[in-house]
C-alpha cells in the first residue's frame, strides 16, 4: 500500500507544533519556523489523508489529528469508505498513526445508519481549555424509510463524533435527525450537518448547508445548557434559497469582548456569496451583521476566520473567495483567489480594508480556500494568520502567513 504524507513545521521555542502543511504543500519563509527539519506523518494513498488537520495535546502527549474522509477503517471492514480520523503521535519515539474509534449503536426511533461514504474527517475542531475534539461526517445517512418502501428516502443528516481530551469517543451527535422525518429536502432532511464545525468553550457549532433545500443553516449546541439553537429562514429573504449557509462556520467576540457571536458563510448566496454574524438568542440564531461578496462564482464565504488582528478585544473577520478571478472582463476564469479583510469598528460594524490578500496571485491557486488563526507567531502582541492556496504551482500548493498589526493586518505575506 502506498502512503501520502503530511508535513509539519515546528517553532523550536514552543512545545506545540504551530503550522501544519498538507499533502504537497510548501510554506512561506520567515519567523523561526524550522522548515529544514519538518516532521512527516504518513497515511494511506487515496484516502484524502490530510484533508483536515488538528494539533492536540493531553498531559505529556502530543498528536496530530488527521482527517482522511474517503479512507477505510479496519475496525469496520463491511462499511465502504466511511472516512477515518487518525491520531498521529508527535513524540520522539515514533510517528505512528492510529484510527480513532467511532461507534453508532443506535440513532433513533425511525433511524437506521448508513456510514458508507460518509466522509468522516471532513471537518475537525478542538475545544479551547479542556481540549475536547469534534470530528464530523456530513454525508452520513439515515436509510430507515428507504428500506420500508420503494422510494428513495435516504436522508443525509450528517453526524459528528465527539472525543474527550484523552481521545476516548463519546456518543455521536446527529443534530438534524427527527423521528418520523422522511422528506429529503424539507427542513433538516438533507442538512448534511458537520461539513464545517467549530468549538468554543461552551458551544459546538456545525454548518448544515443542505437545510431547507440548500438554503442552509447554522446549528449551535450549548454543551452547558444542552440547548440546540439554529438559524431558520423566516421568509424575509435574508438568506436566499440555495445559499449553502453553513458551508463554513466560526465564532468570535464581535459585539463585545465578553460575548460570543457565531459566523456562518453562504458562498452561493446570490451567486456572489455572503457571510452572516449571528447572536445566539434562546434556541434561535439572530443576524446582527453581514458582509457580501461582489464577484459571481467567487465562492465568497466558503472559508471564514474570526481573529482579533489589532488586539483591541474585538474580533475582526477574514473571508475567503478562493474562486475569485482577476480576468472576469475577458471571460477567462483564472481562480487566483482572494481573502477579504474586515476590521471591527465596534458592535459588529465591519469595515472592509482597502486591499485584499492575494498571495502570489497565481493562476488557479484558489488562494483563500482555508484560513486559520496561528496565534502570535512573531511575539509582537498581535495574532498572525495562515492562508492556504492548495492548487498553486500545478497542485503543489502553498501556505502564506500574514501578520496582525495595530491597523489590522499586513497586505503582503511575511518573508
Amino acid at each position: 500500500m502506498r502512503w501520502t504524507a503530511v508535513c509539519v513545521c515546528v517553532r523550536p521555542s514552543l512545545p506545540l507544533v504551530l503550522v501544519v502543511l498538507v499533502v504537497l504543500v510548501q510554506s512561506a519563509a520567515g519567523y523561526n519556523l524550522d522548515q529544514d527539519h519538518s516532521l512527516q506523518v504518513h497515511g494511506p494513498t487515496g484516502s484524502m489523508f490530510g484533508y483536515s488537520v488538528l494539533l492536540h495535546r493531553h498531559r505529556e502527549h502530543s498528536w496530530l489529528l488527521v482527517g482522511a474522509p474517503v479512507g477505510n477503517s479496519s475496525s469496520s471492514p463491511w462499511v465502504r469508505s466511511p472516512g477515518v480520523v487518525y491520531s498521529c503521535s508527535l513524540s520522539a519515539e515514533g510517528r505512528a498513526c492510529q484510527a480513532l474509534h467511532t461507534d453508532m449503536v443506535s440513532c433513533g426511533k425511525t433511524c437506521e445508519a448508513e456510514s458508507d461514504n460518509q466522509w468522516l474527517g471532513v471537518s475537525l475542531s478542538r475545544q479551547p481549555g479542556d481540549g475536547h475534539i469534534l470530528a464530523c461526517a456530513h454525508r452520513w445517512k439515515n436509510v430507515f424509510y428507504s428500506k420500508k418502501d420503494s422510494q428513495n428516502h435516504k436522508l443525509p443528516n450528517g453526524v459528528c463524533y465527539p472525543y474527550g481530551n484523552d481521545l476516548r469517543p463519546a456518543p455521536p451527535i446527529i443534530p438534524c435527525y427527527r423521528d418520523h422525518q422522511r422528506k429529503f429536502g424539507e427542513d433538516y432532511g438533507s442538512c448534511q450537518a458537520g461539513i464545517s464545525n467549530f468549538l468554543t468553550e461552551d458551544l459546538m457549532i456545525m454548518g448544515a448547508p443542505g437545510s431547507s433545500y440548500w438554503t442552509g443553516s447554522v446549528l449551535v449546541f450549548n454543551t452547558s445548557s444542552r440547548v440546540l439553537s439554529a438559524y431558520l429562514d423566516d421568509d424575509s429573504g435574508a438568506v436566499q434559497y440555495s445559499s449553502y449557509l453553513g458551508y463554513s462556520v466560526g465564532a468570535g467576540h464581535f459585539l463585545h469582548p465578553g460575548t460570543v457571536e457565531v459566523v456562518g458563510g453562504a458562498p452561493q448566496h446570490s451567486q456572489t456569496g455572503k457571510v452572516f454574524i449571528f447572536t445566539v438568542d434562546a434556541n434561535m440564531l439572530r443576524i446582527v451583521s453581514e458582509v457580501s461578496g461582489e464577484q459571481l462564482g467567487s465562492y465568497f464565504g466558503s472559508s471564514v476566520c474570526a481573529v482579533d488582528l489589532n488586539a483591541d478585544g474585538l474580533s475582526d473577520l477574514l473571508v475567503g473567495a478562493p474562486m475569485a478571478t482577476s480576468a472576469m472582463a475577458t471571460g477567462v476564469a483564472r481562480e487566483e483567489g482572494r481573502v477579504h479583510v474586515y476590521i471591527n469598528q465596534g458592535e459588529a460594524r465591519l469595515l472592509e480594508a482597502e486591499f485584499r490578500l492575494i498571495g502570489r496571485d497565481s493562476y488557479a491557486a484558489r488562494f483563500g480556500e482555508t484560513i486559520t488563526n496561528l496565534g502570535d507567531l512573531d511575539d509582537d502582541g498581535y495574532p498572525d494568520v495562515a492562508v492556504g492556496a492548495p492548487q498553486e504551482e500545478d497542485l503543489k500548493g502553498a501556505i502564506y502567513i500574514y501578520n496582525g498589526r495595530k491597523e489590522g493586518i499586513t497586505s503582503t505575506p511575511s518573508q
